[in-house]
């Protein structure tokens, strides 16, 4: 299966989402899965794992964040099978 999970933080940062994220990614390798990070959190860009890794440029608002045309390429890209949204995320448009 590819997976996509989505998140407003991730690793360097270490928070509960970021240990649960980590957690997945190798409960999902070890099964045979593909797992494809996406995050607006710049200081990820360095960060190398299991998983791969896509930053990209997003707009918050106060309460939600969109996203756009970036996100959805990546998902004509990797052809998720399932996608994980952690947070308070609105996806706008179709994939």
């Amino acid at each position: 299966m590819n997976i996509i999970l989505y998140t407003q933080t991730f690793s360097p940062i270490i928070s509960g989402v970021t240990t649960r994220i980590l957690h997945l990614i190798t409960h999902f390798k070890a099964r045979g899965h593909s797992v494809c990070i996406v995050t607006p959190c710049q200081s990820s860009a360095g960060w190398v794992g299991a998983a791969t890794l896509y930053v990209i440029q997003s707009i918050q608002f106060p309460s939600s964040l969109t996203l756009g045309h970036e996100f959805h390429s990546i998902c004509r890209r990797f052809h998720p099978d399932l996608i994980h949204v952690f947070g308070p995320t609105s996806a706008v448009g179709s994939l």
